[in-house]
């Protein structure tokens, strides 16, 4: 059910969300509910029985149709919408932050006026550079090795970085072992230091999405080389604003 029902439900609803007023594709559609009408079989088979002939319109009995086959998962595609989602939940929450009303005023001081976010820019960088760069070409290098050792490699990787001690413990070794964990999931590609997302083609091509998701109109794409400003997956992200003329006292 988790799996079959739950989760299934969640996808679709995330996909009628981004296609918004011009509608989810009909084959997908119709993919989906034969999906899920064979995955819940086990569960509820008369009502899966009804789906499968009246109204799938599929001839023969769904308990004899087979286990569902699907081609193997589109990494690019799956990394665009993690990228994606990760992005709008970090935007909307600085939109959040920016427009929320100020703390109660200390007594004496003038009222702030109410703070609007009216565009948004976001810029890309495609490659990792620096000592992030470093970091994962010496973690791509020592995959087997206990994470002891290589953290050792890691120090030795990075010696001439410039990282202070506070910024290895803060930035280094937190991004040394994300990564770490995203490679034994993801496969060793994850280590690359070229993205494999365009970011800002990704960005562009559901710019109608991200309008109506955070509802704002000026939403604008810019790309850096610069690895101290961006990098992959963490785009720089810097919001317009204007503030209201707060009201006079009284």
């Amino acid at each position: 059910i988790q799996a079959g029902f739950y989760e299934l439900q969640i996808a679709r609803d995330e996909y009628r969300i981004i296609c918004g007023v011009d509608g989810m594709h009909v084959d997908l559609v119709r993919a989906f509910c034969e999906l899920q009408t064979k995955l819940l079989t086990p569960i509820c088979p008369h009502f899966c029985e009804h789906v499968w002939s009246n109204v799938l319109k599929n001839e023969g009995c769904v308990v004899t149709s087979g286990l569902p086959a699907l081609e193997e998962p589109d990494m690019v595609i799956y990394q665009s919408g993690k990228f994606l989602d990760g992005l709008l939940t970090n935007v909307r929450s600085m939109i959040q932050k920016a427009e929320a009303p100020p703390k109660k005023k200390k007594k004496g001081t003038a009222p702030a006026g109410k703070t609007t976010v009216t565009g948004v820019t976001l810029t890309v960088n495609n490659s990792f550079t620096g000592w992030r760069k470093n970091v994962l070409e010496t973690l791509a290098a020592n995959m087997d090795l206990e994470w002891k050792d290589v953290l050792n490699k890691l120090l030795a990787a990075t010696e001439d970085s410039g990282l202070s001690k506070r910024d290895l413990k803060q930035q280094l070794f937190p991004f040394a072992k994300f990564m770490s964990t995203k490679a034994k999931s993801q496969g060793e590609g994850a280590l690359s230091v070229v993205s494999n997302i365009d970011q800002a083609q990704v960005i562009e091509g559901n710019l109608a999405f991200l309008k109506r998701a955070l509802k704002i109109d000026d939403i604008t794409v810019a790309t850096t080389d610069d690895g101290s400003v961006a990098y992959p997956g963490e785009p720089l992200v810097e919001l317009a604003k204007t503030v209201e003329e707060p009201p006079a006292a009284e």
